[in-house]
């Protein structure tokens, strides 16, 4: 039975060695652990006395990877050529930012002093000149009483001693030290004025309270920069932008945008474009730019700090070419937002490119350099 099997088997490799054709010697060598694992399923442990042959190793054979290879030469690939999207008419750009403004200050004493009395609390509206905050001052007002009583004096001396100096009765010399002495007078009278103003805090604009830190009986100190209150503008709102090049390029000052809130449906205001920057930023190739909304804040669909959309006319817009995001290959985190690669089939071939990027527009990104339209990419998918 043994000896019957063993032809058999000697039988079946010489047939599939003719069968092999030109083949390697290795593929040989292939083809007989293949062929005897098929015709040998139910051997194992021991083989006419023999011991149970070694694993084989880990690593494939040539054999393995050369049919590798060729399986894969054969079989479709999992990049899927996508063709690149090119408006025929230019996109209108759309910019997230939130709205800012210039005017938003903390106000503080500017004299030593306990305060006294507060006259506005946290979300009132003030007019520019309003009293805010008064510090005691009882002495500082007697003390320009004191020098307003003065200055009159020295104002009724002037008037006698002009008359005098009219008749030819009082020298030059005279009339000089009573002249100046007035002037004196009146300087102590604005000092003491000033020094009682600097006990109240005024507001500089019109806005509203933002903050109170002031309390009563506060001792505040000029040198310690103690904040009182904070007072924001409500007009007029900016919105600061990073604007790509190509779009700046097209943009004047007095242009006007389209500003929409992001939480607030239906409502969208006009902007003006107040100040384009001339200088290009060369890490993301774009300028900034400023957008003031008059009025949005009266209006009250827009307040400070508003998350929006500033849309920019189809006329000043750029004429991109985009792909999906997808297609741009991963970068790391420490390489420039601006730059990426993309995988291009050109002329049957496959090959990397760099591209230059924009914005992202819904589902595409924007590329700037690189890629022209009608250009091939490959999207990597899976084929199910």
């Amino acid at each position: 039975m043994k000896i019957r099997l063993r032809r058999r088997v000697i039988r079946d490799i010489s047939e599939g060695l003719r069968h092999a054709g030109k083949a390697s010697a290795a593929s040989a060598f292939s083809f007989l652990l293949v062929l005897l694992a098929a015709i040998l399923p139910g051997c194992a442990g021991r083989v006419d006395g023999a011991r149970k042959p070694p694993e084989v190793a880990a690593n494939p054979a040539p054999a393995d990877l050369a049919r590798e290879a060729a399986r894969a030469a054969t079989e479709p690939s999992t990049a899927v050529a996508v063709p690149i999207t090119a408006a025929e008419t230019p996109q209108p750009l759309a910019i997230d930012t939130n709205l800012v403004v210039d005017q938003d200050v903390t106000l503080m004493a500017r004299m030593s002093g306990i305060v006294e009395e507060i006259l506005v609390d946290r979300g009132a509206r003030v007019k520019k000149g309003d009293i805010l905050l008064r510090l005691v001052n009882k002495d500082l007002g007697l003390l320009l009483q004191r020098a307003q009583i003065v200055a009159r004096q020295k104002q009724a001396e002037f008037e006698r001693a002009r008359r005098l100096f009219a008749e030819k009765t009082l020298s030059d010399a005279q009339f000089d030290e009573v002249k100046f002495a007035l002037e004196a007078a009146e300087n102590e009278v604005e000092i003491a004025r000033e020094d009682l103003e600097k006990s109240l805090i005024r507001a500089p604009f019109d806005g509203l309270i933002i903050d109170r830190f002031a309390r009563l009986g506060q001792r505040v100190v000029e040198d310690r920069n103690e904040p009182l209150f904070r007072l924001t503008a409500l007009a007029p709102l900016l919105a600061r932008l990073y604007v790509p090049e190509g779009v700046a390029r097209s943009l004047r000052q007095g242009d006007q945008v389209q500003v929409r809130p992001r939480y607030q449906a239906g409502v969208s205001v006009t902007g003006t474009i107040d100040w384009i920057s001339r200088v290009i930023d060369a890490s993301s190739g774009t300028r900034q730019a400023i957008v003031s909304i008059r009025g949005g804040g009266r209006q009250g669909s827009l307040e400070p700090g508003s998350t929006v959309t500033v849309v920019f006319a189809p006329e000043s817009a750029n004429e991109g070419v985009l792909i999906p995001p997808a297609a741009l290959e991963k970068r790391p985190e420490s390489g420039p937002r601006s730059i990426a690669r993309v995988e291009v089939l050109e002329n049957g071939k496959r090959t990397w490119r760099t591209v230059r990027l924009g914005n992202s527009r819904g589902d595409a990104v924007e590329i700037l350099e690189g890629l022209r339209p009608g250009e091939k990419v490959l999207l990597e998918r899976a084929i199910p």
